[in-house]
Order: structure tokens, then sequence, then C-alpha cells
């Protein structure tokens, strides 16, 4: 009798582990702040990405007016 009632409070703890588990990973997915963030990394990422072609291509335009600028004087 003694077992029967040591077993059934381990696998009412196994059971409680398992909910406190799930409760856990719900809540992650309803949390939305590292979302949010992500979302602002991506769009940082993206602006830095097309300034740096940008400024790569015009880089050599602007090379050759500062030097015909500085050539005139």
């Amino acid at each position: 009798m003694l077992a029967a009632g040591i077993n059934q409070r381990r696998h009412m703890q196994g059971i409680a582990a398992v909910d406190y588990l799930r409760n856990g990973l719900w809540s992650l997915t309803a949390d939305q702040r590292g979302v949010t963030a992500l979302e602002y990394a991506m769009i940082a990422s993206l602006i830095a990405t097309s300034a740096v072609s940008i400024m790569t291509s015009l880089g050599a335009n602007l090379g050759s007016v500062f030097s015909s600028v500085s050539a005139a004087f």
C-alpha cells in the first residue's frame, strides 16, 4: 500500500513537471518582444546593406568628381 502511494506521488510530480514545461513553452510563444526586436534587426541590416552597396557604387564616381574639382583649382 505504501509503495502504491509513493508511485502515485511520483506520477503526479511527473505530470506537474510536464505541465510546468508546457506552460513555460506556451508563455515563450505568446511573448512578442523578441519578434519585434528581430524585425528591427532585420530592417537595420537591410538599411546597412543598402547603404554600403550605394556608397560602393557611387564611390568611384565621387572620386572622379573630387579629382576634377581639385584639378580645376
